[in-house]
């Protein structure tokens, strides 16, 4: 998934309160349940956590922010995994296509349309699946830069020079909500300031998930 440009307004389209809370339930263990893998807790936006962690050779952290929704985990796998839809529903994916796809695992190819003086970005990632699609549990998805594929693609975007993440999908509620972390490490390219991005990284991550509330609430309860 990508990321906007720093001058974004963060409040745009967000959901109603009722909404949010139908799909969004506060969790406060987030912060424990992450100490051990160094993940430092900030700060709290609507019951999502966030968190921040160096990455060792990057001057860029990589962020996470960890909510609960009202869906089971197979539900949000299958939208979190539907990346010929991106461009429908997640924040500035302006264009989204799978080259290849086997079993779980998926190659796809990625614009991001920021908003002038920035140009946008593009890139393609190596995306792959793991745990039992059908109710078993938990699942994961993980994503990383594809090194090679990106270096043939055109100069009309920017290429980032790192890219990776993942989703971590638990049940909880009797299998019925889905206790869900995401993950992201970027570095842009260009000379974004890597103080001011990682603060923009957190403002993405939380708006990528208001989407995927909006995108639970909007398609049927078994897509």
């Amino acid at each position: 998934m990508g990321f906007k440009h720093v001058r974004h307004r963060i409040g745009h389209g967000v959901p109603t309160a009722t909404a949010l809370c139908l799909v969004l339930i506060a969790t406060p263990e987030a912060a424990d349940e992450y100490a051990g893998e160094g993940w430092q807790p900030g700060r709290q936006v609507d019951g999502i956590e966030l968190y921040r962690r160096p990455v060792a050779g990057s001057a860029f952290m990589a962020v996470r922010a960890c909510s609960r929704f009202g869906a089971p985990p197979v539900r949000l796998y299958r939208i979190l995994t539907d990346y010929g839809q991106f461009e429908h529903f997640v924040p500035d994916v302006a264009e989204s296509r799978v080259l290849w796809r086997q079993g779980q695992r998926q190659q796809v190819y990625q614009r991001l349309e920021l908003s002038a003086p920035l140009r946008d970005r593009h890139y393609v990632i190596h995306s792959e699946g793991q745990g039992g699609v059908y109710g078993s549990e938990p699942l994961s998805i993980r994503w990383s830069l594809d090194a090679v594929a990106t270096a043939r693609l055109s100069d009309l975007a920017v290429v980032p020079l790192a890219f990776s993440g993942n989703w971590r999908l638990s049940a909880s509620a009797g299998g019925q909500a889905t206790r869900a972390c995401y993950s992201l490490h970027v570095d842009p390219g260009g000379h974004l300031p890597a103080w001011l991005f990682v603060r923009q990284l957190e403002n993405y991550v939380i708006r990528v998930i208001r989407a995927i509330m909006r995108r639970l609430l909007t398609l049927p309860g078994d897509a």
